[in-house]
């Protein structure tokens, strides 16, 4: 269909209602109508003041200066090339240029207070686009799927970007976030393989869900202390991400954060942090060394999933949880430091962890291990180094009494203490030196607190306490 005319009695015309007549030329409207006109064979309403559809096969136009609307999908699959919008025009619809794939500039001016969602989504030639001051939003989508798009220009005017407003604009090499920008919404920049360099200002409070996922060519990014979160997947998939500073205003590290960034070789993980999440650093293989502060208390599942590269990982006395797979398949693993504190460790958590050279746990007591695995495919024939009064309760562990060298180690605890197992009365024993340790108190896994002035016992329920 190449021309179509509207009679006068059509009072009432919905949008989008030429969707998918690529080969639409000419739109007719009798005179008579009195809610529509046309003008070079555009759509209007009456009055001149709303433009309502450009048909698709029309290469060019001059909107009139009397147009204040650009309805919603007015240009929906259009062949228009270049456009300039008149200064009369203060709104431009939803998806009003959706998928006018010719279209290689726009000139939007300073009249124009809102662009909604969508606007120039998937038009895939368009280049570069300069944001007037007065607009204080994106809209979500606004511009997704502007794979040919090297250069936006945002004003200080913008304080929120919304879902998905760049996603796909692969061709975007670096992004300036104006200082009144104080949320990055989720998926913003989802997609943008080409997109090296993003400047984050002290004014952003928040990165969204998956806000950087799948950008390819993002090598290091710098996380000002104004985020205190950062959500699921901000950076999945990041394969060229070299290093990130984790600032201290960050008390998690979300789920699958830094998946799949396989160029990652430093991360600093604030002492703020108080857990990692699920497939947090998941196929991370390039990164051979991690130092998790004492804050951290949980480490949940699949965390550090397939980080082939890391060699060595100590877990603090902090942490009480750590979840199934977390470790599982760091094949590059050679050294594995547990904690002395009460910690559950979970199903396959070091599975394949194959190129373990050695094992070492400081709890007195064999922490509780879950019951698939959590050492399957790590070799039985490395030493396992525990507190020396606590080897027969290791070689009696499930789990634990497979390895087959199980060495002991002086107590992790201090050089003022020593706490050993009776294990003829099943009470736990305290040796002291009997020096600089007045006053202290100790505790230890499934234990009530016991207190200890120099060598004197105070709770003979558990033991006794001992000079030395």
């Amino acid at each position: 269909m190449q021309s179509v005319s509207i009679p006068a009695s059509v009072t009432s015309i919905g949008l989008g209602v030429f969707q998918g007549c690529i080969n639409l030329r000419e739109i007719y409207v009798d005179p008579a109508n009195p809610e529509y006109t046309t003008v070079d064979s555009i759509l209007y309403n009456k009055s001149l003041t709303t433009l309502l559809a450009c048909p698709a096969a029309n290469t060019s136009i001059e909107i009139p200066s009397t147009v204040i609307t650009i309805d919603a999908l007015a240009f929906m699959n259009s062949k228009i090339s270049t456009l300039d919008i008149p200064n009369s025009v203060t709104f431009i619809g939803a998806m009003a240029f959706l998928q006018c794939t010719e279209l290689s500039s726009v000139t939007i001016p300073n009249s124009v207070a809102t662009i909604k969602n969508g606007a120039f989504e998937d038009c895939k030639k368009l280049i570069s686009v300069t944001i007037p001051g007065s607009i204080d939003t994106i809209d979500y989508s606004t511009f997704s799927g502007c794979s040919a798009l090297t250069n936006i220009d945002l004003p200080n005017s913008i304080t929120c970007i919304r879902n998905m407003a760049f996603e796909g604009c692969s061709s975007l090499t670096s992004f300036f976030l104006p200082e009144s920008v104080t949320t990055i919404d989720k998926w913003v920049f989802r997609g943008c393989a080409g997109l090296e360099s993003v400047e984050i200002h002290n004014s952003v409070t928040s990165i969204g869900y998956m806000a950087f996922e799948g950008c390819s060519s993002l090598g290091t990014i710098t996380i000002p202390y104004s985020v205190t979160s950062i959500d699921h997947g901000a950076f999945e998939n990041c394969v060229q991400l070299d290093s990130v500073m984790l600032p201290n205003s960050i008390t998690s590290i979300s789920n699958s954060l830094f998946k799949a960034c396989s160029g990652l070789t430093y991360i600093r993980i604030p002492d703020s942090v108080e857990e990692i999440g699920w497939d947090a650093f998941w196929g991370c293989t390039s990164l051979q060394s991690i130092s998790i502060p004492n804050s951290v208390t949980t480490i949940w599942g699949a965390a550090f999933r397939d980080c082939t590269g890391l060699i060595s990982i100590e877990i603090p006395n902090s942490v009480t949880y750590l979840g199934e797979e977390a470790f599982w398949g760091c094949s590059g693993l050679k050294t594995l430091i547990l904690p002395e504190s009460d910690i559950s460790i979970y199903d396959g958590a070091f599975r394949d962890c194959s190129g373990l050279t050695s094992i070492t746990c400081y709890a007195l007591m064999p922490p509780e291990i879950g019951l698939e695995g959590v050492f399957d495919g790590v070799p039985k024939s490395i030493p396992l180094y525990v507190p020396g009064e606590s080897i027969e309760a290791y070689q009696l562990a499930d789990g634990w009494k497979e390895f087959m060298i199980i060495t002991g180690i002086n107590s992790h605890i201090s050089d003022k203490v020593r706490i050993y197992p009776n294990p003829s009365s099943g009470k736990l024993n305290i040796a002291t030196n009997n020096t600089g340790i007045a006053g202290s108190g100790l505790s230890y896994p499934g234990k009530r607190r016991q207190q200890h002035r120099g060598g004197n016992l105070c709770d003979t329920a558990y033991g006794g306490i001992t000079p030395f």
